[in-house]
């Protein structure tokens, strides 16, 4: 069966330490540890499958234990996957650090996702080019993101692009492969400051929704969503480049507050919010504050849970 969506990204094993607050430098604190799957690609890609979607997820794995828990985990939600073995490296790996307050510090070893192949998305060509979107991020072999977003474009496939983690040496052209663009707030002041020579100040989106949106149009990308945490997210909407029609009811930009909620781990909520949007934008077409909305209760859920993939709400709970 063709997917709706298909997601080109990361697998990463997460192993998570709860801790009551973060370490100082030098200093050793107790913790409690389990491990997730996890990884930005893969997170998408379960969240958009238990929202109803059928969703293929295409990765590399390392020739080790850790790739048997993405196997079973995958055929225990049901979800298509294309895994890349890579010889002599390992499977992603990344320790995550969560405090009481559900806030969360990240160490990641990419492992085999910089080896993900051109192959393996040519492989995937035609699922692509049938599917109705598809998402990327950072964390995989930026060739590979580029060849997938590349295809997505030349065949009418909505392309989501994740710029996270941030990269040094992204050049636009990379970017204006997507039709969305959706940085978090840190993420978007690095890609003002590579790309445009511009350094924004903390809090710079509270100075004025017009000057925000106006930093958002230097993309060229018909819609850039940038997320803001428990304030929600600002999108943008570039009419030049608004082929394919869609609407913010009658506005060129808007701030979407988030849904109040009782976080225990934010671990994930970024990649809940892609997941959801994907679904959302595949549900709605081109209403695109209905996709945004509703993107916005899956990211809120998520963090009333532990851990990555595991935390993705299923479509039951929104």
């Amino acid at each position: 069966m063709s997917p709706e969506i298909v997601v080109v990204g990361s697998y990463v094993q997460d192993f998570a330490f709860s801790v009551s607050r973060f370490p100082a430098p030098g200093e050793t604190r107790p913790a409690t540890m389990r491990p997730f799957s996890g990884g930005k690609g893969f997170n998408q890609a379960v969240a958009a499958s238990r929202l109803g979607r059928s969703v293929r997820f295409v990765g590399a794995l390392g020739e080790d234990t850790l790739a048997a828990g993405a196997r079973s985990f995958s055929h225990e939600e049901g979800m298509q996957t294309d895994f890349e073995i890579v010889e002599d490296v390992a499977t992603g790996t990344a320790a995550v650090v969560v405090d009481a307050k559900g806030e969360n510090q990240i160490i990641l070893a990419r492992g085999a996702n910089e080896r993900l192949s051109l192959d393996k998305i040519e492989s995937n060509r035609d699922a692509i080019q049938s599917a109705k979107a598809l998402i990327c991020q950072f964390e995989v072999n930026t060739e590979a993101t580029r060849l997938a977003l590349e295809i997505a474009k030349e065949a009418g496939t909505i392309g989501i692009l994740n710029p996270a983690p941030y990269q040094d040496g992204v050049d636009l052209d990379l970017l204006q492969c997507a039709d969305v663009l959706i940085p978090n707030e840190v993420e978007f002041e690095h890609l003002q400051e590579s790309l445009f020579g511009e350094t924004l100040e903390a809090g710079y989106w509270r100075n004025g929704q017009d000057r925000f949106h106006q930093a958002c149009l230097r993309f060229e990308v018909p819609v850039v969503i940038v997320t803001l945490g428990d304030e929600g997210c600002f999108v943008s909407l570039n009419r030049q480049k608004n082929q394919r029609g869609y609407s913010l009811d009658g506005a060129a930009y808007k701030l979407v507050p988030a849904i109040d909620v009782s976080p225990i781990d934010t671990t994930g909520a970024g990649d809940a919010f892609n997941g959801g949007f994907a679904s959302g934008i595949v549900e709605y077409g081109v209403r695109l504050e209905k996709a945004i909305r509703f993107a916005t209760r899956v990211a809120g859920l998520s963090v009333e849970k532990a851990g990555a993939a595991p935390s993705m709400p299923r479509i039951e709970e929104l």
